[in-house]
């Protein structure tokens, strides 16, 4: 990094600070209104633990939707005004972790045998596909914005349960 690289950096830090507080603030916010909500299930986070909320997600269940779709879910949000996703995927079959394995580093690392027992229990991560299938991701620029955006999320997620048995027969 060159020295005037550092100086601008340098002059981020204060405003880095700021949208930690601010994201930290708001999805704490969030999570209280959300867990009022049927079929809403915030992370539990560690005790003392301070998420930086690069993502905000949250468990989606359907049965308590009268059925409907996380993909129409999605689309009603998104006829909000609010953008939202899945978040991640199974990440253990997109190949990239077996790359890292197959990797000379990895190799180094750790034995064949512990390296072949790891890739063997990609397939007893049965939460970890659940979880995959149920989530709703939004971005953290959402928690930048003022408290009654927040808002604006709470009321979008209670109109779609509310409208949710309705949603789900046209789904």
């Amino acid at each position: 990094m060159q020295h005037f690289q550092a100086a601008i950096l340098s002059q981020q830090f204060d405003k880095l600070v700021q949208e930690t507080q601010r994201r930290g603030e708001n999805a704490e916010y969030l999570t209280a209104g959300l867990n009022e909500i049927p079929g809403i299930h915030t992370l539990r986070l560690p005790e003392n633990s301070r998420p930086i909320w690069h993502l905000y997600a949250f468990r989606y269940d359907a049965e308590q939707f009268h059925g409907l779709p996380r993909s129409r879910f999605f689309q009603a949000l998104g006829a909000e005004g609010i953008p939202c996703g899945g978040g991640y995927h199974e990440q253990y079959y997109d190949g990239l972790l077996d790359e890292a394995i197959a990797s000379r580093g990895f190799q180094r690392l750790f034995g064949a045998a512990r390296l072949k027992a790891y890739r063997d229990s990609f397939p007893e991560l049965k939460g970890n596909k659940q979880v995959c299938e149920t989530v709703v991701g939004m971005s953290q620029t959402l928690l930048l914005a003022d408290r009654s955006s927040v808002e604006h999320i709470l009321a979008a997620v209670r109109k779609i349960h509310t409208h949710s048995e309705t949603l789900a027969k046209t789904a």
